[in-house]
C-alpha cells in the first residue's frame, strides 16, 4: 500500500529558476531517494 503524499499546488509563475530546476530534478526520483534529495535541497535553499 502506498504511503499518503501531500501535494502542494504547482505554481511555476511564482517560482524562481532555481526552484523550477529543483522541482524538475526531484521529479525523476521516488521513495527514499526522493525524500533524501528533497531534504538536502531544502537545507541548501535555506
Amino acid at each position: 500500500m502506498p504511503t499518503p503524499t501531500t501535494l502542494l499546488p504547482f505554481q511555476p509563475a511564482t517560482m524562481s529558476t532555481a526552484q523550477l530546476a529543483a522541482v524538475s530534478y526531484l521529479a525523476r526520483y521516488s521513495g527514499r531517494t526522493h525524500t533524501l534529495y528533497a531534504f538536502q535541497q531544502r537545507e541548501w535553499f535555506a
